[in-house]
């Protein structure tokens, strides 16, 4: 088990620069459409996206300075820098999902207290389950906003049901006490989830070259 715990910052690590590459995909598809965005919209996506990737970036640094630790500073350290680099990632991917979804949440003039909290939630040490569980809680909030307003035929459309459900269980699995397992499945499930986002960006591409 001290092994797994020992490859886990590592794992974290390939993980951020994974979603960090993805990240800079989606980027390139946003690029070629910005055109057709209001600058409202544009200024959301762009938030979002250096949300995103900072808590990339910032994955892959904590951690690989976590491992290095071990060497030096012994396991204790390591544990603690690791841990670090997940409440870093967790609170940036929570304030993404903020900025992403709070249009459509005032739009429906729902859970603005929701969003409030979490804000104020984003800025304290020690609250990564509490914000696990708001992640948790917008996701279901978008799904039920999805059925309402259709889409269920579009490829892409699916896809975002599908990243919806990854993300939500890799929030619920990063809450039960099985570390570090719990740690590698809920980042595999949100690498799943973003590829998810990554092919339906593929789907927008083929779609506006159609046109």
């Amino acid at each position: 088990m001290q092994y797994l715990h020992l490859w886990t910052p590592l794992a974290l690590a390939v993980f951020g620069g994974i979603m960090l590459i993805l990240q800079l995909s989606l980027l390139r598809g946003f690029i070629k459409v910005y055109r057709v965005m209001s600058s409202r919209e544009l200024s959301i996506m762009m938030a979002s996206f250096i949300a995103f990737s900072i808590g990339s970036i910032l994955l892959i640094l904590v951690n690989i300075y976590a491992y290095y630790t071990f060497y030096s500073l012994g396991y204790g350290y390591m544990e603690l820098y690791r841990k670090i680099g997940l409440m870093l990632y967790e609170i940036l991917l929570a304030l993404g999902f903020l900025i992403l979804i709070m249009p459509s949440m005032l739009k429906t003039g729902k859970v603005a207290t929701l969003l409030a909290v979490e804000s104020l939630l984003s800025t304290l040490d020690g609250m990564l389950h509490i914000i696990n569980i708001i992640i948790i809680m917008e996701m279901i909030i978008l799904l039920l906003y999805y059925f309402r307003h259709g889409g269920r035929e579009m490829l892409s459309g699916r896809l975002w049901v599908i990243s919806l459900v990854l993300i939500a269980v890799s929030r619920f699995v990063n809450l039960l006490p099985m570390q570090p397992l719990s740690d590698l499945f809920s980042i595999f499930m949100d690498l799943l989830a973003f590829i998810s986002l990554y092919i339906m960006k593929l789907e927008l591409d083929f779609s506006l070259e159609g046109e």
